[in-house]
């Protein structure tokens, strides 16, 4: 047995390491599930306000596009073995952890709409209405429609789940 083994074990047979509904918990007070999800959160409202918003939405463009260039490699490298799914947009988003979203198209115009993205959530949680943490996404979001449906569009957000609204939605 590896030593990682052999230390997650020894977390688990202590109950250091537990699972509450379905998620991974260490010291029943740090869920492990989404552990990341928190300093993303922490490290990109740091970033908005030692920058700023348009900074956040260019680096969230940035890596939004390099996962998509990626992504679309793979993809189409191993084309004849992917089920069709996963060549949808919203599929693909959500397998990349950026989030649950649905797309749809009004009046010819793009509108994403999230539906759970936990670095959001814990921007709400901990920043409220002072959350600058969506324009990151809005970078993302964009860079995914650009690459995958070859469009040219900035999304912007017309609500926000930190500033009070029910949920996020970016449109262009």
């Amino acid at each position: 047995m590896e030593k990682e083994e052999i230390f997650f074990k020894e977390l688990v047979t202590k109950n250091l390491i537990t699972v509450v509904n379905n998620r991974l918990n260490l010291l029943n007070e740090i869920d492990l599930t989404t552990y990341g999800a928190r300093a993303w959160a922490y490290t990109l409202q740091e970033i908005g306000k030692k920058k700023n918003e348009k900074f956040l939405f260019d680096l969230g463009y940035l890596m939004g596009g390099d996962a998509a260039d990626e992504l679309l490699t793979v993809l189409k490298k191993k084309r004849d073995f992917i089920i069709k799914k996963l060549y949808d947009l919203t599929n693909i988003i959500q397998l990349t952890g950026f989030g649950i979203i649905t797309i749809k198209k009004e009046n010819n115009k793009t509108k994403i709409t999230i539906e759970n993205n936990y670095t959001i959530i814990y921007a709400k949680e901990l920043y409220g209405k002072d959350s600058k943490v969506c324009s990151f996404y809005a970078g993302v979001y964009s860079a995914f429609i650009n690459k995958f449906e070859g469009k040219n569009i900035k999304l912007k957000q017309q609500s926000c789940i930190c500033k009070g609204d029910k949920k996020c939605i970016f449109t262009e």
